[in-house]
């Protein structure tokens, strides 16, 4: 996966991920260990295997540790294929966003594991 922040290179110790495809469900893990937060704009995962058959936004489970924000973790993908990894509660509307650069402490081997199934 490539990890961008607002278009902007993050700093990383380690990225990797798998996925196996069985028909047309695609079952995706990655794991991203950050070195350090670098700006305050949008934390980005692209390099999914495939993009998904529909815009509606297929939902993954997100596991962290350490991350400045307390609350629910969770991941989407997009139909472009982008991982935004996701802070709040599930709804959007109910004050859900997408993580930052600025939700990643500095000096830190932060670890986040993203799991997600979708559809193609």
């Amino acid at each position: 996966p490539q990890v961008t922040i607002d278009a902007s290179n993050v700093t990383t110790t380690s990225q990797d991920a798998i996925y196996t495809k069985i028909g047309r469900q695609v079952f995706l893990h990655a794991s991203i260990v950050f070195a350090s937060g670098s700006s305050n704009g949008l934390v980005n995962i692209t390099g999914a295997p495939f993009n998904p058959s529909t815009s509606i936004h297929f939902r993954g489970i997100m596991a962290n540790d350490l991350f400045d924000e307390s609350g629910n973790y969770y991941a989407i993908i997009t139909s472009s294929g982008t991982i935004l990894p996701r802070v709040g509660p599930v709804n959007q509307s109910d004050g859900s966003r997408t993580l930052s650069g600025n939700d990643i402490p500095n000096n830190v081997n932060l670890n986040l594991y993203v799991g997600m199934v979708y559809t193609v």
